[in-house]
């Protein structure tokens, strides 16, 4: 999905979309558009790319959410972000990450999350292949309390596919299908904030 217009020669945001219950590999903003007021909410997106302000993901599983472009100098998206399952990369400017599950336990799988600025991250829980610290989240201008790090969420079976890179998750191997609740031992059980 590509958002954005260009009318002579000057660029246009489009806003106050709503994107549910879909399965997408890709939702792109073009060139230096913005997007503003938009809800996606219970999709599977492989990547979303491009500047958005005030907008809501919830309920999702992404692997790379890229919000804004990456600048400490950005103004600030004052997205809200709470509620998915992100697999890989966060890159956000200015934005509220609560009560999210970030997972990536394939071999040497990595959380990224340092394209982020003024960020606010509360009550998340980060588990990686590759080891989550505090230091790797909380720095520069981001702030945060509440968060947990390298906590395997306990998912009854953690199979997450991938819409953009294909592999999938073996741990444990139970086929294509994975149940990404949480088990009553999991240390995100009610952890979140509603």
């Amino acid at each position: 999905i590509y958002i954005g217009a260009v009318a002579s020669g000057s660029q246009a945001g489009i806003g106050s979309l709503t994107i549910t219950r879909s399965v997408v590999s890709a939702i792109q903003l073009n060139g230096s558009n913005y997007t503003s007021g938009n809800t996606l909410t219970q999709n599977q997106i492989g990547s979303y790319t491009g500047k958005s302000y005030n907008s809501v993901f919830s309920n999702n599983i992404i692997e790379y959410l890229h919000a804004g472009n990456g600048s400490s100098t950005e103004g600030g998206g004052n997205n809200l972000i709470s509620n998915n399952i992100i697999q890989n990369t966060l890159r956000t400017t200015g934005d509220l990450v609560t009560n999210n599950i970030f997972y990536h336990y394939a071999s040497s799988g990595s959380i990224t999350t340092t394209g982020c600025h003024s960020t606010t991250f509360t009550n998340n829980l980060f588990y990686a292949f590759t080891p989550v610290t505090q230091a790797a989240v909380i720095y520069g201008s981001n702030t945060g309390t509440g968060n947990l790090f390298q906590q395997d969420p306990l998912f009854v079976t953690p199979v997450l596919p991938s819409v953009l890179s294909g592999y999938t998750y073996s741990s444990p191997a139970s086929g294509p299908f994975g149940n990404l609740h949480i088990s009553a031992s999991s240390p995100g059980h009610n952890y979140g904030t509603d």
